[in-house]
C-alpha cells in the first residue's frame, strides 16, 4: 500500500517564488561577476608585474655584471699601477744606494788623486834637481812626501775597497730575496752610509746604539730595505722645515727570547690616532702631491710580515716623536 503526499500552491504564490529565485540567480550572478573579474584583473595584473619584475632583474643582471667586469678592470689597473709604483720605490732606493756610493767613494778617490799629484810635482822638481845638481836635502824630502804620498794612496784604495765590497753586497741582497748568515751591526753601518748626502743637506742627524757584534741567520736584503725605508721616513716626514732632527737606531740582543729588537726613532712632531692607524695601508702618504707614493711603509710592513716573519709596531702622539720596533728572530 502507498501513500501520496499532495501539496497544492495557488499560481500566483508560484510566480511569487519565481521571480524571487531569478531574482536571487541575477542578484548572485551580479555579486560573483565582479569578484570573478577582480580575480581576473588581480591574477593579470600579479603576471604583468612578475613579467616586469623579471625584465627589471635581468636588465639589473646585465648591468651587474657589467659592473663586475668593470670592477675587475679597475681592479687589475689598479693592480698594474701598484706594481708600477712599487717597482719606483725599488728604483728610487737604488737611487739613493748609487748617490751614496757616489758620495763615499768621492773622499778617498779625491784623497788619492791629490796625494797622486803631489807626487807627480815631486818626482818633476826632482827630475829638474837632478840637472842641476841634486842635494841630498832635496832627495829626503822627496823620499819623505813621497812615503805619505804612498800611505795616503794605499789607505784610500783601502777605503774605496772596503765601501766598494759594502755596497756590492747591499746592492746584491737588494737585488735578490736569499737567506744567509750575516752581522746586523754591519748592515746597519752599510744602510746608514746612505744617507751621508742627505745629511750633510740638513740638519739632521742620526745615532747608533749597537751592540759589537749580532749575528743573524735572515734576509739581509728585505731588512736593508726595512732600515732604509724607517730612516728615510723620519727624515722626510717628521721633522718641519728649519728643525735641527735627530734619528735613532737601537738594536738590542732578546738572548731569553732568541730575538733581537731593532728600533728606529726620532724627536719629530709625531702623529696622530687618524693617522696612526693608516701608516701601513698602501697608497696612504701625508705627502699627497709632494713627492710622497704611500707605499714606503707599506711596503715595509709587508716584508718584516711576509719575509721576515718579524713584528713591527709603531707608537706615536703629536709632539712626542715615533718609535717603529721591529722584533725578528735571530734565525
Amino acid at each position: 500500500e502507498q501513500w501520496l503526499l499532495v501539496s497544492r500552491l495557488p499560481s500566483e504564490q508560484v510566480q511569487v517564488l519565481r521571480v524571487e529565485v531569478l531574482w536571487q540567480v541575477l542578484l548572485t550572478a551580479c555579486v560573483m561577476l565582479p569578484l570573478g573579474m577582480t580575480v581576473v584583473l588581480r591574477l593579470g595584473l600579479s603576471e604583468f608585474e612578475r613579467n616586469q619584475v623579471r625584465e627589471a632583474l635581468e636588465v639589473s643582471s646585465q648591468a651587474l655584471q657589467q659592473s663586475n667586469t668593470d670592477l675587475r678592470d679597475t681592479v687589475e689597473q689598479l693592480q698594474r699601477t701598484r706594481g708600477a709604483l712599487i717597482q719606483a720605490e725599488k728604483l728610487s732606493s737604488l737611487g739613493t744606494l748609487v748617490a751614496g756610493v757616489a758620495h763615499e767613494l768621492n773622499t778617498p778617490i779625491g784623497a788619492a788623486s791629490m796625494a797622486a799629484s803631489t807626487l807627480d810635482k815631486g818626482k818633476q822638481s826632482l827630475q829638474k834637481s837632478l840637472g842641476e845638481g841634486l842635494q841630498r836635502s832635496a832627495l829626503e824630502r822627496f823620499l819623505q812626501r813621497n812615503d805619505e804620498g804612498l800611505a795616503i794612496i794605499l789607505k784610500s784604495l783601502a777605503r774605496m775597497a772596503q765601501l766598494t765590497r759594502a755596497f756590492k753586497q747591499l746592492a746584491s741582497d737588494r737585488a735578490s730575496t736569499e737567506r744567509r748568515r750575516f752581522d746586523l751591526v754591519e748592515l746597519v753601518g752599510e744602510v746608514m752610509l746612505l744617507f751621508t748626502p742627505k745629511l750633510k743637506q740638513s740638519n739632521h742627524r742620526i745615532q747608533l746604539e749597537l751592540p759589537q757584534s749580532l749575528m743573524l741567520d735572515s734576509y739581509p736584503g728585505p731588512l736593508g730595505q726595512i732600515l732604509q725605508n724607517l730612516t728615510d721616513n723620519a727624515l722626510i716626514h717628521a721633522f718641519d722645515s728649519g728643525m735641527n732632527g735627530e734619528v735613532t737606531v737601537r738594536v738590542e740582543h732578546d738572548e731569553i727570547r732568541h730575538e733581537c729588537v731593532i728600533e728606529v726613532s726620532d724627536n719629530g712632531d709625531g702623529m696622530s690616532e687618524e693617522v696612526l692607524g693608516k701608516i701601513f695601508e698602501p697608497f696612504f702618504t701625508t705627502r699627497r702631491g709632494r713627492g710622497g707614493t704611500g707605499l714606503g711603509l707599506h711596503i715595509t710592513h709587508q716584508l718584516a710580515v711576509d719575509i721576515l716573519g718579524a713584528e713591527l709596531q709603531v707608537r706615536s702622539a703629536p709632539g712626542q716623536g715615533a718609535q717603529f720596533r721591529l722584533r725578528l728572530p735571530l734565525a
